[in-house]
């Protein structure tokens, strides 16, 4: 049986040959430790490097044990001579064999280590080559906390006389290609399906030709069957459940309760710390336990950055520890060191320190099973975001040679397909359920693009997903070709200064239909978070008018605060208004990073279970169909897809729609919108005028909603008698209305207040309630899918109805 595309690539490199301990050894790939989840009811892989005295295949043999009943499967694993862009366990082994005590990348900042050269030797043509990258590295923080490190510049461990510098990367150099006495083989074993559950020890046996025994790693133990889902993304999916409203109560349920034990997490990477790699990692002790320090030494051995599998009991009870001041120097020192704030003081357990989306998906997946009469199988979440990346890092080559107009970022956060190689790569060897996706934030400054033409952010996430799906699936019964993704819309705030861009960068995520899943993106699901901006999305004029926090002089909110009222919030929210109120959970960089990600994980996992796992509810919220608008002009009724309702109504919400009352500039909003045009006959100028952002939003004007009198499940009804018809800045007459969005507010300020436009919000004086735009489902309480909507001429029966642009279809009569 030859090994899958994703190991063996189509034509393997001659051997990687590296100088390394005296006694083989056999090493697991990163994401392989105690306590791990495998994938239920497939086949699933177990893999990893070894190293051998010969460059003959030896023989690695892997074996699985039920620890209640003994039984024991045994598989023969399939090798091949593929480093998998280079291991830094092995080549630490190597130094340190050599009398080089510092382990990883680095020492110092700008001190690269032995090790660090070995993996530069395996991304390099020659010794010169190699040589002239530790040149590179030297001194320069960039460089080498981009590249090559596992810490932070700063961070400079007492670990022996000799531990860092450019002729100890020469020396890694040096023996990597000179020193020819081993050869790295990557090995892989696939397990047979086992349903959920379980308490598993899996253990790896190897010999080489010459029936010499290789050292093996300690067994992986308390491993169990369940569902893997892969979480990946930029800052918004990297922020921590220490960032969120309800991290109190979730601690309070997890540790006094015992509750979500079903849940298991590993954390590769984070907002700072991220592994990049020239060629695709597919095997790699990068990132993994190798690193971590000594539990037994250290209240601190469980910190993120280790690579491990925890039980989530065990993540959230773990102690969290002051930190040294050295190592709150190092942090300051970091990556977005000067954004930190608890963090300088407090290393946070595994828990408070991992994806919240990503947990919170996990929470309320287990809790809708629950609801179900269910037994949530277990969870395993691998987290691999990272602030401030773009989608093209994550992208494989050939996903990305499909599109036009991308982001090349190759001075940014990460370049292209850089953290694909890195952080995707060594997981698609490893069976999973599905993927979640949050990212877009900083793409939203390049070409949104469209998907008909393969341009830009639209093309690129199905091109992406579509790349992903491949590598997961390059082995038979393994993860399935059509292994489910979640994606969040972006929040209100989250722009990074291109608001006027964020309803196409929304669009863009849907690859511009409007809705997942759709013909371009089947078996996906997608979490809005356009009406989720943080309650006080302006930190500093509530905290400077005294709204979120009281006055320390005086012990009360500020006279001008407006009323705190819980009872507005929808019922799915009560259960965290006295955290807002309280407004004690630590803010990362402002609105652009909202704490409210448990209703995001919420809405992921509602959509997962009646998508995924067959359960009932509604995959998305109400979607546009169509409209008709009456001869009189006096109103639009507004048709929503009843198919994609599957039950469900639609909920006109309290929302007020007199502009006088709003914050916004030209009065834009997330609201409904009606844009007013000509009626002479030239009606396309008209719509392009509305479609023009450079122009402003002042051909708009905001509408009231309310039910439709014929169908008040599945429509509702726009006035437009309260329409002010003046004439333009062209002095041309407006007398029409000409183009329709919901959802879709069109200027910076606009998007930046989300569904909160109103002076006592854009003030600062009142907290902006979580799914307060308009439209909803009553019985799910998931927002409407936004749209923008042309009104044009219907040949056949006369009259207005809507025209979407392609692919979206919204011309049902």
């Amino acid at each position: 049986m030859g090994l899958p595309r994703a190991l063996s690539l189509a034509a393997l490199a001659a051997p990687v040959v590296v100088t390394a301990a005296t006694t083989n050894k056999l090493v697991y790939s990163a994401g392989f430790t105690s306590d791990m989840v495998l994938q239920r009811e497939t086949k699933s892989a177990v893999y990893g490097l070894v190293t051998t005295t010969s460059s003959s295949t030896p023989v690695i043999t892997v074996s699985i044990t039920d620890s209640s009943t003994g039984a024991t499967e045994s598989v023969v694993a399939d090798t091949a001579v593929e480093m998998g862009g280079g291991s830094m366990g092995m080549c630490d082994d190597m130094c340190v064999e050599s009398s080089h005590f510092c382990r990883g990348g680095m020492s110092c900042c700008g001190q690269p280590s032995c090790a660090q050269g070995c993996v530069m030797a395996h991304h390099s043509t020659d010794e010169a080559a190699c040589k002239a990258m530790c040149d590179d590295a030297m001194g320069n923080c960039e460089y080498t906390v981009s590249l090559w490190t596992f810490e932070s510049c700063g961070s400079c461990p007492d670990q022996g006389s000799s531990c860092g510098g450019v002729e100890e990367c020469y020396e890694g150099c040096s023996n990597t290609f000179e020193q020819a006495s081993k050869t790295t083989f990557a090995w892989k074993a696939l397990l047979s399906p086992r349903t959920a559950g379980g308490d598993y020890t899996v253990h790896v046996a190897g010999t080489t030709e010459d029936g010499d025994i290789i050292t093996p790693p300690s067994d992986l133990e308390r491993v169990t069957f369940g569902d893997l889902w892969y979480c990946a993304g930029q800052s918004n999916m990297a922020l921590t459940t220490h960032y969120s409203f309800e991290e109190p109560n979730v601690t309070r349920a997890i540790v006094e309760d015992g509750k979500y034990a079903n849940i298991r997490l590993m954390q590769y990477g984070d907002m700072d710390l991220k592994y990049e790699s020239e060629a695709p990692a597919y095997v790699t002790t990068t990132g993994g336990p190798w690193f971590a320090w000594d539990e037994e030494e250290s209240p601190l051995g469980a910190r993120h950055e280790a690579g491990y599998w925890r039980n989530l009991t065990y993540a959230a009870s773990w102690p969290e520890a002051k930190l040294s001041n050295e190592e709150k120097m190092r942090r300051r020192n970091s990556p977005h060191g000067h954004l930190r704030d608890l963090e300088d003081d407090v290393e946070l357990n595994l828990f408070h320190s991992f994806a919240a989306t990503c947990f919170y998906f996990a929470k309320s997946l287990t809790d809708e099973f629950s609801a179900h009469d269910q037994t949530a199988p277990p969870i395993g979440l691998i987290a691999t975001a990272v602030g401030g990346s773009q989608i093209e890092a994550w992208m494989p080559e050939d996903s990305l040679n499909e599109c036009s107009g991308t982001s090349l970022n190759t001075d940014g956060v990460a370049p292209p397909t850089k953290l694909y190689n890195g952080m995707v790569a060594p997981f698609v060897n490893m069976s999973i359920k599905g993927f979640l996706w949050y990212q877009g934030e900083n793409n939203c400054g390049g070409d949104m693009g469209d998907s008909v033409n393969d341009i830009g952010y639209a093309c690129e996430v199905p091109a992406m997903l579509r790349g992903w799906r491949s590598a997961w699936s390059s082995t038979p019964n393994t993860t399935s070709t059509l292994a489910p993704f979640g994606t969040v819309s972006l929040a209100a705030g989250g722009s990074e200064g291109h608001g006027y861009n964020m309803s196409l960068m929304r669009w863009a995520q849907t690859a511009n239909y409007g809705v997942l899943p759709n013909p371009a993106m089947p078996n996906t699901f997608m979490a809005h978070a356009y009406d989720l901006a943080d309650p006080w999305l302006f930190n500093d004029a509530t905290a400077g008018n005294n709204c979120s926090v009281v006055d320390e002089r005086t012990g009360a909110y500020g006279p001008d605060c407006a009323d705190w009222a819980p009872e507005l919030w929808n019922d799915d929210l009560q259960y965290i208004t006295p955290n807002v109120r309280a407004d004690t959970t630590d803010v990362y960089m402002g609105g652009i990073h909202p704490r409210l990600k448990g209703p995001v994980g919420h809405r992921l996992a509602a959509a997962a279970m009646a998508l995924v796992y067959d359960g009932s509810g509604i995959v998305t919220g109400p979607t546009l169909s169509g409209c008709t608008v009456a001869s009189d002009m006096g109103s639009i009724e507004v048709l929503f897809n009843t198919t994609l309702l599957a039950g469900d109504s639609i909920l006109v919400q309290a929302w007020d729609a007199n502009a006088s009352n709003f914050g916004t500039d030209q009065a834009d909003s997330a609201g409904m919108m009606v844009c007013l045009g000509s009626s002479d006959g030239h009606l396309a100028t008209s719509q392009a005028n509305c479609a023009d952002t450079d122009q402003g939003t002042s051909l708009w004007q905001v509408v009231p909603v309310s039910p439709s009198t014929s169908k008040p499940d599945a429509a509702v009804s726009v006035d437009l008698s309260g329409i002010s018809y003046e004439n333009d800045s062209d002095d041309a007459v407006l007398d029409t209305v000409v183009a329709l969005r919901y959802g879709w507010p069109m200027s910076d300020s606009g998007d930046g207040y989300g569904c909160c436009p109103f002076e006592a919000n854009t003030n600062g004086l009142a907290a902006c309630i979580p799914g307060s735009c308009p439209l909803m489902a009553a019985g799910s309480l998931v927002p409407a899918n936004p749209w923008y909507a042309h009104l044009v001429t219907d040949s056949k029966r006369g009259g207005l109805k809507c025209e979407c642009k392609a692919p979206q279809v919204c011309d049902a009569w």
